[in-house]
Order: structure tokens, then C-alpha cells, then sequence
């Protein structure tokens, strides 16, 4: 008897256990946003690979060899700041760094391109590099300064008075479109591999007076370093080039009130020239930060070198952030490509959702990436995972992921919620995600922070799009990420 209660007890436990798995998963089944299996290896397979893509040339890209070789040709202007700029590098973790320079005093595109179509050994040849700063060479011509090394960036100037004197931008470069030509397709031919830059002039200082030209006042500085910049547009737009902004980091600069920058403590009592980027007046540095964004896609706020000489402590992040400010969004020729595309689409009634991501697989064209140690140059986050915060989400409708457009008949909306960064995730906080078309909120639901949420259900084919919002339900409901729509074709 006690041996069938114990089969009968036995054959009840499974019984309610069988019914309750069935239970379950029938639950599961019927619940309208449940992801099976197959919703998840459908997802994960549209996002294999799709890694974030740098804005910047990462530490990894330029020293993909082991070297930094930067290679400057030019005057006076693109001379005095090389100390400083290595000393950001190696503050900020490179090694191996040659900074050098083709140097000749005053040296106009002119004057370059007859040295070099003549073969003229001119130029002093100067390396900078952890044994200092040395003149390795009197006398050099162009083509023995460009066999000295496997060259990573290769920079061209003109002189400082060149767009002046030429009355404009516009004429300027008619003048100088053979030099330009001419220089930059040997020098291409040479290293087509390099990131070739185009280093901005700056105007110079109020009470400058020399040669038949003065410079009085502020109004006058802009009208000048509007044409360097206008100049500077046309060359790069024209030759494929990469700008150093440091002529419009100066007029920000100036534009606080500071018209200091040419102070040299060895020249005319600390004063300066006028013209010269000055060390105690901060010009060296300043141009050392716009060069360390524009090569290393790092910002220089908060970079740790300071140089040998007494430069006034508080004005170091006014250099920094108007480094900044003239070198995020210009650091590559991508970026205009982007924007003429933005805007013709725009033009022609396209429907543009700005992000902070990106969506397709291109290399080099944007830089979001969240890490959780300044020194990891490994994306936290992956391409497609969100597009506006630190919150991973994902999206797919049939072949379309986020930021693409497809035909809903038919289709699942599956979509996840993971990778949480550090930097949203409070403790005790309540976060949801919201499921958006253009008929409002169609799904809400609470997400557990400790895994990948993954939902799906079966599109609307009437629905104009589907996106995701992140939101942390105590902290006022805060939106902490946006997700790129996908819209129906």
C-alpha cells in the first residue's frame, strides 16, 4: 500500500510539474512580445561583427608599426610647437614618436615648388624624438627628407601673408593651384598611404607693424583668419586633405580677450614679434593641443603635459577647449562627405535622424565609443547597439537593422536591451524600455539590468517606423538612450 501512495504522490509531482512547464511555456507563447529562440539567432546574426567604427585614427591605427612619424613641411610656423606636441603624445601614452621638420624660414608653396622641381637642397632637416630636439641635416632637398622615414602623416603650409597679399581665398588658391598640384601629387606618390594635412596659418597679434602692414584690432583679425580659413577650405576641399585648424583656435582664443599669444620670453623684453606663436603667451601650446586632436582623434582637455618654460596655469584649459572646439568634426575628410551627403539628402526631402552612432559598417567615420579605463581602445559598446547613450539596444525588421528602412508585411520586430555602461546604472533605479511608433508607444516594459532583454513581436505593416527609448523610472523618468528608427519602405 505505501509503495502505490508513493507512486501515486510520484505521478502527481510529475504531473503538476508537467502541466506547469507547459503551463509556462504556453505563457510564453502567448505572450505578444516574447523572443523565441530563433528571434534571438535572428538578431544576433544581423549584428555579428558590426563593431563600432572610429571617428579617429586610434592609438592602434597609428602605431600600427610600431612608430609615430609625423613629417612637417613648411616655415617658421610649423616649428616652434613640436616640443610641446610631443610632449602631449607621450603624456598621452605614445611611444616611438618622430616629429620632424622641413624647415626653411619664411618658405612660401612658391618657393617650395621651385626647390623642388629644381632639386634644391635648401632646408634644414630637424628630428624631434626622445633624444630632443636636433638639426640632423643642412642643406637637404625635399626628396632626402621624405626618404628618411615610413612617413604616418605628412603636412604642407603656406605663409602667413600669402592670402593677404593675394586679395583672397579664392585668388589665392588660382595662384597656387600648379605649386599645390605639383607638391602634393609627389609627395601622394611617394606615401599614398600617409594622412596627408593641410596646417592652417594664424593671423597675427594687435600691434603687429611691419613690412607696410599693421594689425589693429580684433575686427581686422577675423577678417584675416576668415580668409585663412576660407583658403584652407579650398585646398583641402581640392587636394583631399585634412586641416589643422590652429588659426581659428587662436581667434577663439582672442575672442575671450586674450591677445597674448605671441609672447616670447627671449624676444623684445617677453613681448614677442607679433607673428611668432610665443612660449610664456601660450601660442606653442595652443598649437600643440590642435595638433594632438587633429592626429590622435583624443581630445586634449585634460591632458597631463605641461612645458619647461612658465606658462600661466589657468589658461591651459581656454587652449584645450578652444582646441577642441576647432578640431572635433574636422579631424577627417569623411566628415565633409558626410555632411554634402546630410545635406542633399536633406535637400531632397529625405528624412534625417541624427545620431551619435553609427549604423553601417564604415570604416573610420564616427567615434563613440564608451570604455570603462581611459586607456582601452576596445569599443564597449558594438556598432548598431545604440545610437544616443550608454545603454546597448538593438533593433532588426527582416534584413534592416537600426537606421535602415524595409517592408514591415511579414515581418518580426525583434529587439534587446544589454550592455549597460557604468555611467547610467544607479543602484535601486527602476529602468524601461519603450517600444515607439508613429502611433505612440505600442510596449513598456521593466529591464533587468543584469542580461540582455530580448522582445519580439509581429510588425504592423501599417506602422511608419519602430524605434526604442531607454528611460530610468527614478530619476524622473530621465531618457538615458535613443535607439535609430527603422522605417517601413
Amino acid at each position: 500500500m505505501k509503495i502505490i501512495k508513493r507512486i501515486g504522490v510520484i505521478a502527481l509531482a510529475i504531473c503538476l510539474l508537467t502541466t506547469g512547464v507547459i503551463y509556462a511555456v504556453a505563457n510564453k507563447t502567448q505572450d505578444p512580445f516574447y523572443a523565441s529562440d530563433a528571434d534571438i539567432a535572428f538578431l544576433e546574426d544581423m549584428y555579428e561583427g558590426r563593431e563600432v567604427s572610429y571617428y579617429d585614427h586610434s592609438k592602434d591605427d597609428l602605431l600600427a608599426d610600431g612608430e609615430l612619424n609625423v613629417l612637417m613641411i613648411g616655415n617658421s610656423f610649423c616649428y616652434y610647437y613640436v616640443e610641446e606636441l610631443y610632449g602631449m603624445l607621450t603624456a598621452a601614452g605614445y611611444e616611438n614618436v618622430n616629429i620632424c621638420n622641413v624647415y626653411y624660414s619664411g618658405c612660401e608653396l612658391e618657393q617650395h615648388w621651385k626647390w623642388w622641381k629644381n632639386g634644391e637642397a635648401n632646408y634644414d632637416y630637424y628630428t624631434t624624438n626622445e633624444n630632443g630636439r636636433k638639426k640632423t641635416k643642412s642643406g637637404a632637398d625635399l626628396a632626402y627628407c621624405l626618404q628618411q622615414q615610413n612617413w604616418d602623416i605628412i603636412s604642407l603650409q603656406e605663409s602667413s601673408r600669402g592670402v593677404r597679399e593675394s586679395g583672397g581665398a579664392e585668388q589665392h588658391l588660382r595662384n597656387t593651384n600648379q605649386y599645390l598640384t605639383d607638391l602634393w601629387g609627389y609627395i601622394k606618390e611617394q606615401f599614398p598611404q600617409a594622412r596627408h594635412l593641410w596646417h592652417q596659418s594664424w593671423t597675427y597679434q594687435i600691434g603687429y607693424d611691419r613690412n607696410g602692414y599693421q594689425m589693429k584690432d580684433i575686427n581686422q583679425q577675423l577678417t584675416d583668419t576668415l580668409s585663412q580659413k576660407d583658403y584652407s577650405l579650398r585646398v583641402c576641399d581640392a587636394f583631399g586633405l585634412e586641416r589643422v585648424n590652429t588659426g581659428e583656435a587662436w581667434h577663439i582664443v582672442r575672442q575671450g580677450g586674450y591677445d597674448n599669444l605671441c609672447a616670447r620670453l627671449s624676444i623684445n623684453d617677453g613681448e614677442g614679434d607679433y607673428y611668432h606663436d610665443g612660449d610664456i603667451g601660450g601660442g606653442q601650446y595652443l598649437n600643440a593641443c590642435v595638433w594632438f586632436e587633429t592626429i590622435t582623434g583624443q581630445s586634449c582637455v585634460g591632458n597631463t603635459y605641461r612645458p619647461n618654460y612658465s606658462l600661466d596655469e589657468q589658461l591651459i584649459p581656454t587652449f584645450q577647449q578652444a582646441a577642441h572646439q576647432v578640431t572635433i568634426d574636422h579631424t577627417n575628410p569623411k566628415s565633409y562627405n558626410n555632411h554634402k551627403l546630410w545635406t542633399d539628402q536633406l535637400t531632397e526631402g529625405e528624412r534625417i535622424w541624427a545620431t551619435a552612432g553609427c549604423d553601417l559598417p564604415i570604416a573610420k567615420t564616427f567615434r563613440v565609443v564608451y570604455a570603462e579605463k581611459e586607456d582601452d581602445t576596445t569599443s564597449y559598446l558594438n556598432e548598431g547597439d545604440f545610437v544616443c547613450g550608454n545603454v546597448g539596444i538593438r533593433m532588426a525588421i527582416g534584413e534592416a537593422c537600426m537606421g535602415g528602412q524595409t517592408d514591415f508585411n511579414g515581418k518580426r520586430v525583434v529587439f534587446s536591451v544589454g550592455d549597460w555602461h557604468s555611467s547610467v546604472l544607479k543602484e535601486g533605479h527602476t529602468y524601461k524600455v519603450d517600444i515607439i511608433s508613429d502611433n505612440g508607444v505600442v510596449y513598456s516594459k521593466t529591464l533587468d539590468t543584469s542580461t540582455t532583454n530580448y522582445f519580439a513581436f509581429d510588425a504592423d505593416e501599417n506602422a511608419s517606423f519602430y524605434r526604442m527609448e531607454i528611460y530610468d523610472e527614478d530619476a524622473a523618468a530621465t531618457r538615458i538612450a535613443i535607439g535609430n528608427p527603422i522605417w517601413n519602405d
